[in-house]
């Protein structure tokens, strides 16, 4: 992504998004488990399938960590690909969000060595009891 002009493959989640770096964008529910072709040019990205461009938005890029900071202004199009599954509920564009932002990684804890050998120490101790626990009975 760090040229002018970017093209990405990804494949469609079974709600019709995909996912751009921390970003879920609509592209087309009835695409689902397909792949999609992801344009990044100059400041729009375009959601494209067989030629056919199903979604355009605006986009922002921190040049110097070359991670998109900002998705906006959707342009949804209606095509043949469409889902033939009616809504449950008709949503208006207030109520659809096309572009969801996903939390930010957090920082995995490092493990602590000393509780696996903890754990091992006294899986020893338990299964030495066992065993007296066995001889001692005959």
């Amino acid at each position: 992504m760090n040229s002018p002009s970017a093209k990405n493959a990804l494949g469609v989640k079974r709600h019709g998004c995909v996912s751009v770096q921390r970003f879920f964008i609509y592209a087309e529910r009835g695409l689902a488990k397909k792949r999609v072709a992801v344009w990044l040019y100059q400041d729009r990205l375009h959601v494209e399938y067989q030629h056919t461009v199903l979604a355009r938005y605006q986009y922002r890029l921190d040049r110097k960590s070359k991670k998109i900071t900002d998705i906006k202004k959707p342009s949804i199009y209606k095509t043949l690909f469409a889902s033939p599954q009616v809504e449950l509920f008709e949503l208006d564009d207030d109520q659809w969000h096309k572009i969801l932002k996903r939390p930010e990684y957090a920082k995995r804890r490092r493990r602590n060595k000393d509780s696996a050998k903890q754990l091992a120490l006294a899986f020893h101790y338990m299964l030495l009891l066992i065993l007296l626990g066995i001889l001692g009975s005959k």
